[in-house]
């Protein structure tokens, strides 16, 4: 990547509330999701083991744009994981870092807000988040295809147009999952080791013994 990471976040806003308030709109929803959204247990303690693993210290670069639902509820998630856990947070606007944006894609090849960059102590990149959970795809796909059919195209305007038919249909149902599964994602780029033990684990992370895998590998 050829931007500046230490300089970005620098640059960015480093209180959640603060930089809420400078919103001209949409306060109250980013608000929402963050006074809604509060980790389980078990999601605490994968979290606190995550931050375990990469030294202790972790820092999270938000690039959002603050007019779109996905950005309202991922910034706002990120904001209360800040809170909890001591992540040192720094939020930027997209327009004027786009490359930061257009750089980084998620697992289906797509690029979107929030961007989520996540860098250990020393500045050093972990792994990023573009645009909604892994999990919150699956389910727009399943759904659209329950809906239209196994041929309905997965991309494109067509698919657009459906995706948000079925955001703005009983969302807030949903939302408590997909709130969750953001957290699930943070620790699976953070430390991904701790993500794939937790999924056979009943119980905090926290009982987990550190990963023998050289520091390269995790």
């Amino acid at each position: 990547m050829s931007e500046n990471l230490a300089d970005l976040f620098d640059a960015g806003a480093h209180d959640f509330q603060e930089w809420l308030g400078g919103l001209p709109a949409h306060r109250e929803e980013f608000q929402r999701h963050f006074n809604e959204y509060e980790p389980v247990e078990d999601d605490r303690g994968r979290m606190e083991r995550a931050i375990e693993f990469v030294g202790g210290s972790l820092r999270a670069l938000v690039v959002t744009d603050p007019t779109t639902p996905d950005d309202w509820r991922g910034v706002a998630v990120m904001a209360k994981v800040a809170d909890i856990f001591g992540v040192d947070l720094s939020i930027l606007p997209a327009e004027g870092n786009e490359g930061v944006v257009d750089s980084r894609t998620n697992n289906y090849g797509e690029t979107g807000t929030p961007t989520i960059v996540f860098l250990d102590g020393s500045g050093t990149e972990l792994g990023h988040l573009s645009g909604r959970p892994d999990q919150v795809e699956m389910d727009i796909n399943r759904a659209i295809e329950e809906e239209h059919g196994y041929d309905f195209p997965l991309e494109g305007p067509e698919f657009e147009a459906a995706v948000q038919v079925y955001l703005q249909g009983d969302g807030r149902k949903r939302e408590p999952a997909w709130r969750h599964a953001q957290l699930w994602d943070t620790v699976g780029v953070v430390a991904p080791v701790v993500q794939r033990i937790s999924r056979g684990t009943i119980g905090p992370i926290g009982v987990l013994k550190p990963d023998p895998a050289p520091a390269g590998e995790r």
